[in-house]
């Protein structure tokens, strides 16, 4: 071989070295990076304190996640999650309906199986029962706070069909319209139930009449399990984290939950040692049965065409392996 044939030999076998050695150190950096995935939540209530508490303190970046947290629902939830516009939603208890009248989603975890929420009412109400006719302050039609309002109406003797539903948005904006006036009753989730009681509101309605429902959780496109089946798998395995550290770690969550809700520290631990860890399934799963019973009652009072198997909207395969260590 001729002399420049050999340096030629030379050169190429370093520059092959340095790429090399570069992609060997660019590697580590680039499987390091977090991917950035868009997680919908209804609002700021206890519902999704595992989906804030697993943002806020590094349990989803611990699983190699950067997750956005975009304060949408109900329906307009549910088409930002058809169209992909989020890639998960926090709220399988609309969900479920939606994938019942033939959305193609898949709720892949549960993580309360009991929804936090209350009816309070104006001081001058003392019963459920006087609120026939009346006003109550809902989020919006279609969401949570709407389908677990008329659950508790049932419950409580009141036909939900004779109560004026009146949407008034977020937490903070239906306890200015319960306050001033603008409605009768309002649905609220623990803390702000507990504050407006404090204030002299009257409680109407507690979970314990509502009993186990499918409420807050994690929902996907059904597509989305195929094709980004890891990364579903760490976003379940994220949240199991985060329900895990609420149970083992009670001081730590109070703490965090007095400072993100702005209540006293007092208030936090109780409300996470009485009501609250009760709420959370811890594995991600109620039984088949208990989802099946909320989709019936949903087909018994017309809110679906028909009856819809449990099976065919839940996929909770990876909850086994999200859970491994």
């Amino acid at each position: 071989m001729t002399p420049i044939g050999n340096y030629m030999k030379r050169l190429i076998a370093r520059i092959v070295n340095v790429l090399c050695i570069s992609l060997a150190l660019v590697a580590p950096v680039l499987a390091q990076t977090p991917e950035k995935v868009r997680l919908s939540i209804a609002d700021l209530s206890f519902t999704f304190l595992p989906h804030l508490l697993a943002r806020d303190v590094g349990i989803f970046r611990k699983h190699n996640l950067e997750v956005e947290l975009i304060y949408i629902g109900g329906a307009v939830g549910l088409a930002a999650l058809a169209s992909g516009e989020i890639d998960y939603s926090a709220s399988p208890d609309p969900g479920l309906l939606a994938i019942a009248k033939g959305l193609p989603f898949k709720v892949v975890m549960l993580t309360t199986k009991s929804p936090p929420f209350y009816i309070v009412g104006r001081p001058n109400f003392k019963r459920a029962a006087e609120l026939v006719g009346k006003k109550h302050g809902i989020s919006r039609v279609g969401a949570s706070s709407y389908f677990v309002s008329r659950v508790l109406f049932q419950k409580l003797g009141v036909d939900p069909d004779k109560v004026t539903y009146i949407q008034a948005g977020s937490n903070a904006n239906r306890v200015l319209a319960l306050t001033t006036g603008s409605v009768d009753s309002a649905i609220f989730s623990m803390p702000t139930a507990q504050e407006m009681i404090k204030k002299g509101f009257t409680l109407l309605g507690t979970p314990k009449e509502v009993g186990q429902r499918p409420h807050g959780g994690l929902m996907v496109r059904s597509e989305k399990i195929d094709k980004s089946r890891d990364q579903v798998k760490r976003m379940t395995g994220a949240l199991l984290e985060s329900m895990s550290y609420i149970a083992n770690n009670r001081a730590k969550a109070a703490d965090y939950v007095s400072a993100k809700f702005k209540i006293e520290r007092d208030l936090a631990e109780q409300l996470l040692s009485g009501d609250y860890l009760s709420m959370l399934t811890m594995d991600g799963r109620m039984t088949e049965e208990g989802v099946q019973a909320y989709l019936d009652e949903a087909a018994q009072n017309n809110l679906l065409p028909n009856r819809f198997s449990a099976k065919q909207a839940l996929d909770l395969s990876l909850l086994d392996q999200a859970g491994r260590k």
